[in-house]
C-alpha cells in the first residue's frame, strides 16, 4: 500500500493501481486498502473496475462513508454533478466523514453553479486544514462566480499576506489564471512569473504560460512553438494529467504534423487506455489523413467505450459512408437522431445517406426537418439543391442552389451551381 501511495504522488497511476490491487488481495477485508484501490481506478477512467469494487463492499459491515464518496467521485469524473451531489450527501450523513468530501461536494455544486452553497462545504474543510489549497481556491472561485472576479483577486491576495510560504506557489497560479480570465494578459504574466519562482516544480503555472503565448499568435511568429514547451514543461512536472498532452495534439494538427499529434495521443494512451474520447481523438486524426477504414475503427472502440456517445455515431457514419457501408452508417444516423432529436446534424446526415441509397423523398423531408432546427447551414440548402436537381424538380433545386450561394458567395463550387441562379 505504501508503496502504491508512492507512485500516486508520483502521478504514476498504473503502477499506483498495480500495488493497490496487490494490497487489496493481500488484505481483502480492508476497507482503507480497496478505497485506495477504488479511487486510482476511478482516476484511470476505468468505470468497470471500480464499479466492481464498490459493490463488494457495499454487502461487507465497513464504513460506507469511503463507498458513497467513491460512488460520488465516480459520477463527478464523469460530468454528472447531480448524481455525485446525492452521493456526497450519504457520505456527509455517515458518522465518519473524510474531509475531502466536503471539498468534492463544493466543486460538484460549483459545477452546477451554486457558488452560494458551496463555501459553506469549503469552509467546513478549512477548519480541519486551514492551508488546504484546494478550499481556499475553491472559494475564490465561488466569489468569481456570485460576485466579481476582482473580488477573487482580492480574497487571494489577502491570503498570501497571511503567509504560508507552501501554497504560495498555488495562490499566485490562481490569482494568474483569474487575471487571463478578465483578458489582463500582462498582469497575468507577472503572477505567472512570480508562481514559477515561488515553486519551480508546480505545473499549473506553466499551463497558464502556454495560454499567454497563444493569446500572442497573431503577433509573435514563435508564439505556438513556445505554447507547445510550456505545455510540454506542463506534462513534465505533472505527467498524469492529459491536458499538456491534448493541448499539444491540437496544436499539433492546427501545423498539420499530424505524426507528432499522433504520439501525443499515444502518451495519454499509454497512462489512460480509456480515457473517454481518446479513440474519438485518434479516428478524428486518422480521418484528416483521409484514412477511412483506420477511423472507423477507431470511433468504433469509442463507441464500444461509450455507446450513447452521439457525435462519435455521425463521425463514425461519416467515415463508412466514406469507405461504401452506406447501410450501416444509415443505422448509425438513425439512432443518432433517436438519441437527439434536436441535432440538426444527425438528420443531415441521415438525409445523405438516403439520397446515396436514392431514397430521395426520405432525403428531402429529413433536410427540411434539419432545416427546421439550423435554417443558417448553406450545407444543408446544397444537398438539398442536389436531391431535388436526381428528381428532376428543377424549381426547387434552383431555390435551394440559389439560397447556398447567397449564404456561400465565395463558395469554391460556385461555378458549378451559378448556372441555376
Amino acid at each position: 500500500m505504501k508503496i502504491g501511495d508512492m507512485f500516486s504522488r508520483l502521478h504514476d497511476l498504473g503502477n499506483a493501481r498495480i500495488n493497490y490491487k496487490m494490497a487489496a488481495d493481500r488484505a481483502p477485508q480492508s476497507i482503507e486498502i480497496w478505497s485506495k484501490y477504488i479511487d486510482i481506478s476511478i482516476q484511470s477512467y476505468d468505470w468497470d473496475e471500480a464499479q466492481k469494487a464498490m459493490d463488494r463492499f457495499r454487502a461487507l459491515p465497513v464504513n460506507q462513508s469511503a463507498i458513497d464518496k467513491a460512488a460520488a467521485d465516480m459520477y463527478a469524473k464523469q460530468g454528472r454533478p447531480a448524481e455525485a451531489q446525492i452521493f456526497y450527501k450519504k457520505a456527509m450523513a455517515r458518522d465518519a466523514v473524510d474531509t475531502d468530501v466536503y471539498i468534492a461536494y463544493a466543486k460538484s455544486l460549483m459545477q452546477t453553479k451554486n457558488y452560494k452553497e458551496a463555501p459553506f462545504f469549503f469552509a467546513l474543510a478549512l477548519r480541519f486544514d486551514p492551508l488546504n489549497v484546494d478550499a481556499l481556491i475553491g472559494t475564490a472561485k465561488c466569489i468569481a462566480g456570485a460576485d466579481s472576479i476582482d473580488r477573487a483577486i482580492s480574497m487571494l491576495q489577502d491570503e498570501l499576506q497571511k503567509g504560508g510560504s507552501a501554497i504560495q506557489g498555488e495562490l499566485l497560479s490562481a490569482i494568474a489564471e483569474f487575471y487571463i480570465q478578465k483578458g489582463d494578459w500582462a498582469q497575468a504574466q507577472q503572477y505567472v512569473d512570480q508562481a514559477m519562482t515561488a515553486n519551480p516544480d508546480l505545473a499549473n503555472p506553466w499551463k497558464l504560460q502556454a495560454q499567454i503565448y497563444l493569446n500572442r499568435e497573431g503577433v509573435q511568429k514563435d508564439a505556438v512553438e513556445k505554447a507547445l514547451a510550456a505545455y510540454q514543461s506542463f506534462s513534465d512536472r505533472n505527467a498524469s494529467d492529459p491536458t499538456g498532452y491534448l493541448e499539444r495534439y491540437r496544436l499539433f494538427l492546427k501545423k498539420t504534423q499530424f505524426d507528432k499529434a499522433q504520439e501525443e495521443l499515444r502518451k495519454v494512451f499509454g497512462i489512460y487506455p480509456k480515457y473517454p474520447n481518446l479513440h474519438f481523438y485518434f479516428g478524428a486524426l486518422y480521418s484528416l489523413e483521409s484514412n477511412h477504414k483506420a477511423a472507423a475503427e477507431e470511433y468504433k472502440i469509442e463507441l464500444n467505450n461509450n455507446p450513447g456517445n452521439v457525435a462519435t455515431m455521425l463521425a463514425l457514419g461519416r467515415e463508412l459512408v466514406e469507405i461504401g457501408g452506406v447501410n450501416e452508417a444509415l443505422t448509425l444516423f438513425n439512432k443518432a437522431m433517436l438519441l437527439a432529436p434536436k441535432s440538426a446534424e444527425a438528420k443531415q446526415e441521415s438525409a445523405y445517406a438516403n439520397y446515396l441509397l436514392k431514397n430521395y423523398q426520405g432525403a428531402v423531408a429529413l433536410y427540411n426537418a434539419a432545416l427546421a432546427l439550423d435554417s443558417g447551414n448553406p450545407m444543408i440548402y446544397k444537398r438539398l439543391g442536389l436531391v431535388y436537381r436526381e428528381m428532376g424538380d428543377s424549381p426547387d433545386a434552383v431555390m435551394a442552389f440559389r439560397k447556398y450561394l447567397e449564404m456561400e458567395p465565395d463558395a469554391p463550387d460556385r461555378a458549378e451551381f451559378e448556372r441555376y441562379r
